[in-house]
């Protein structure tokens, strides 16, 4: 029993440690202008105001949005029950009951004995499973990293829906636009043919060159109704994605005069921390490597501890007195001795599924630095295309217009005024469509890296555990268009140095305390982030103090002039220990007192009036 005890609070199984993945050294294709605007919204560097509403409604009303809340509130439901297994589990119960005894039974009843009697009974109870070697410990933690992957294919789902958004009002634009040209075209054909009719009932054209006009015109006229068919479906797409029903969809700028944003820099290797679908992936492995250790810790036994406090009596007039009383408690163990590979199978079961997960990470992020590298190769060589078809425009325009100066002067027929024509509306279609690919593989560049960008627009959108969030959360003032509510501060003259960028339900305070600004992070999910803005004048100094957290799993601060990478760390037989890096050196800026871990932010990160950096953070895997 000894030995059983000092075993207590082991946990078996395979610690986790993040896969080791060779990123490419750079990219296939460098961009020329590169910015760092990928944490920005960029959707609002097109500088078209209709588009930003769209974006705006489809974050608050998409339907896959609303379901992805959904699946996150389903794991974090499933957490809560998991971890409910630590904790003694209490009951109570009651009864009332007439009982008639049988006078043959046995033993048999003496004569004259009452066969009918009462019976009440009420008592508490308490049960507690004793974690021995881990295996709640690992559930836990499988459950955990289910919540986190949900989330992460939350926040995977906010990156799908703007970029559908962006790329089907840009490619709606440019349907706009080559209806615009279509009718034109078509206008300028009926003009030419009603000329050719006036021309041939005057004798002075034959019929052939008529009926080749009339063709030109029909041709012009056959391209307007599927090109409004497309608008309609292409309407009907946005509205989709906005969570309405089809209809009609604002317009903003022409496709002309949208702006074209940078092109946005990253490094390879920041995809590991960007994109949604890997982040996803990494925690769905991270789960099946727990369910490995729960597994084996089938093979030790179990420790439960039971008890049981009440009253039994046959009478209600004595049931409430001390000698009613009655009781119970024990403890009990129990393990597998021959299960003839029952536990094995599951434990085999359980590595084969890491492995799958492992492969599957491994698949996602190859596949990451696929898109990306397709995405950038995309911009550049669209932009080329769309270069070289901008000039086939005007010169065919100057091959037009010579050829029906050459065709009135008589040196021509009309066939090479009605070829040079067809292939100026050819072109001039194809050169619309080449700038709206342009546009569309640049979205997909801001797709593929993912970016702080959804974190900022996280807050837009529905959130799970709204209802427990609004509960435990201060009041914060709304403000339409804003990446989140500002949080108190100590001066409510001067705006707030901290506004939240990712969905949170940890609760966050602000003060200040002599030179330094300090962030009061209460623990509500144990999940969250913010950003943190150096005021123009005042305290310089930023400490975050996390209350209640078991430990600090991952703390991140990312500014332009760097990053903070705060982890735990295990090692065999070793209490875990969170180190802190910044530009490959280790700092010693964590600090505990109490039950709150203390980080200050170098500055390193955050040194003049102005700086401005990302804040995540994520609590013990239990």
């Amino acid at each position: 029993m000894v030995a059983m005890l000092f075993a207590a609070g082991c946990t078996v199984g395979p610690d986790w440690q993040r896969p080791k993945t060779e990123a490419p050294a750079a990219w296939r294709v460098e961009p020329s202008q590169a910015a760092e605007i990928a944490n920005l919204r960029w959707w609002e560097s097109f500088d078209d105001p209709a588009l930003n509403e769209l974006v705006g409604i489809a974050l608050q009303e998409n339907r896959d949005l609303l379901r992805a809340a959904a699946r996150v509130d389903q794991f974090l439901g499933a957490l809560r029950t998991t971890r409910s297994q630590f904790y003694p589990q209490l009951g109570y119960n009651g009864a009332a009951s007439t009982n008639r005894l049988s006078e043959n039974g046995q033993p048999p009843l003496s004569p004259g004995v009452n066969r009918d009697y009462d019976l009440y009974t009420a008592a508490l109870g308490a049960s507690w499973q004793i974690d021995l070697f881990g295996r709640v410990r690992r559930l836990a933690e499988s459950s955990q990293a289910q919540v986190y992957a949900s989330e992460q294919g939350r926040r995977g789902v906010v990156l799908s829906v703007v970029t559908g958004v962006a790329t089907s009002y840009i490619a709606l634009r440019a349907l706009d636009r080559q209806l615009e040209i279509a009718r034109s075209t078509a206008k300028n054909f009926e003009e030419t043919q009603q000329l050719f009719e006036l021309r041939f009932y005057g004798g002075v054209i034959s019929e052939v060159e008529l009926a080749q006009v009339q063709s030109q015109y029909q041709q012009a006229l056959a391209a307007i109704p599927s090109l409004e068919r497309q608008v309609a479906q292409q309407e009907n797409l946005l509205s989709i994605l906005l969570g309405r029903n089809p209809g009609a969809i604002p317009r903003g700028k022409t496709i002309d005069a949208v702006s074209f944003p940078a092109v946005p820099a990253g490094l390879p290797s920041t995809l590991l921390e960007r994109r949604p679908d890997i982040l996803q992936a990494e925690q769905l492995l991270r789960s099946s490597n727990a369910t490995i250790g729960a597994t084996k810790a089938l093979y030790y036994p179990t420790l439960s501890l039971t008890g049981a406090l009440g009253f039994t009596s046959t009478s209600l007039d004595n049931f409430a007195n001390g000698s009613s009383t009655a009781g119970s408690l024990g403890a009990s163990l129990v393990g597998p001795i021959f299960t003839f590979g029952r536990i094995e199978g599951q434990v085999k079961t359980a590595e084969a599924a890491r492995a799958e997960a492992a492969a599957f990470y491994e698949q996602v992020v190859l596949n990451a630095f696929r898109e990306t590298n397709d995405a950038l190769i995309g911009v550049q060589k669209r932009t080329e295309e769309r270069a070289a078809l901008v000039k086939r425009v005007e010169a065919l325009r100057t091959y037009a217009r010579l050829s029906r100066a050459r065709f009135d002067g008589g040196v021509s027929s009309y066939l090479e005024v009605i070829y040079a024509e067809n292939e100026l509306f050819a072109a001039e279609l194809n050169a619309v469509a080449a700038l709206a690919q342009r546009y569309g593989e640049l979205i997909n560049v801001y797709k593929a890296l993912g970016g702080g960008w959804v974190d900022a627009v996280d807050p837009l959108g529905p959130k799970p555990g709204t209802r427990e969030a609004e509960a435990a959360a201060p009041a914060a003032p709304a403000a339409a268009g804003a990446a989140g509510a500002a949080a108190a501060a100590a001066r409510p003259a001067e705006p707030s140095p901290v506004q939240t960028v990712a969905a949170t339900d940890d609760r966050i305070d602000v003060h200040r305390e002599g030179d330094t600004t300090i962030v009061d992070v209460r623990r509500v999910r144990g999940i969250g982030g913010v950003e943190v803005k150096l005021p123009q004048s005042g305290p310089q100094a930023v400490l975050f103090r996390f209350h209640d957290f078991p430990a600090l799993e991952s703390f991140k601060a990312r500014s332009t002039r760097g990053e903070l990478a705060c982890e735990s760390q295990r090692r065999e037989a070793q209490a875990a220990r969170t180190v802190c890096r910044s530009g490959g050196k280790e700092l010693d800026v964590i600090r505990i007192s109490g039950n709150a871990i203390a980080v200050r932010i170098p500055e390193s990160i955050l040194n003049q009036p102005g700086d401005v950096a990302e804040v995540r953070w994520v609590d013990q895997w239990r």
